[in-house]
């Protein structure tokens, strides 16, 4: 029987240490990245993304470009297709990351919605200094979904606003036409790492000490020249 486990946390709390040692200890399993950044293969030191020449198998790790528009329902996409074609290969699928949105993808289902145009973002991302716009846009057009989102969080206001303008229809619609999962929840072994802080602060200032020595720097830079020029 396939077995799942998804491990999440803050950064640097040891979630990929934990992987690691899981897979090292059990025959045929895989590591699948469910971290939004560690998908571009341009953020390596940035996101300390584990190297794929190790002991272990690796999967959906700096395999999209970063001038790709990647979404969760891509990675989705991903996950079900790699899970299709693997599931006789490997006896346990290990995710680990810390984006909350793939976990509740994964386990949950996703909402069918369409793209965003990008003359919608453009206008979304010119009011997104002040979260009084897309209050009165949604008071006046989508007060249903505006009941029920953090009104102080202006990154779902501006998702709520982009939503109804490029679709006609509320978040709330969308989120009431959910696809099944992939993986049924019942099945998951679920795993949240939350050391104590003061160790938590030790291992970022550790981290970041590392990923200046290696150059992380010179990797922003030149990914932003990559992107902008």
């Amino acid at each position: 029987m396939t077995k799942f486990i998804c491990i999440s946390g803050c950064t640097a709390s040891g979630k990929s240490g934990l992987a690691e040692k899981i897979a090292t200890n059990i025959r045929n399993s895989v590591i699948i990245n469910a971290d939004a950044l560690q998908v571009y293969k341009c953020w390596k030191i940035l996101t300390d993304r584990p190297n794929k020449n190790s002991a272990y198998n690796l999967e959906l790790y700096g395999h999209v470009s970063c001038k790709d528009n990647y979404n969760t329902g891509r990675w989705l996409n991903d996950v079900k297709e790699f899970k299709d074609n693997f599931a006789d290969k490997y006896e346990t699928f290990i995710f680990v990351g810390g984006t909350g949105l793939y976990f509740n993808a994964l386990l949950n289902g996703l909402s069918d919605i369409p793209e965003i145009e990008p003359k919608i973002r453009k206008k979304s991302v010119e009011h997104s200094d002040s979260t009084a716009f897309f209050i009165k846009e949604l008071e006046k057009k989508d007060p249903g979904t505006l009941e029920i989102i953090d009104n102080k969080n202006i990154r779902r206001l501006q998702r709520a606003w982009e939503v109804l303008t490029q679709t006609g229809k509320g978040l709330k619609y969308w989120q009431n036409k959910t696809s099944h999962p992939i993986i049924s929840r019942e099945k998951v072994t679920k795993i949240l790492l939350d050391p104590p802080k003061e160790e938590l602060i030790n291992n970022i200032e550790t981290r970041v000490e590392r990923m200046i020595e290696k150059g992380v720097i010179d990797e922003v830079e030149t990914v932003c020249k990559k992107i902008w020029d």
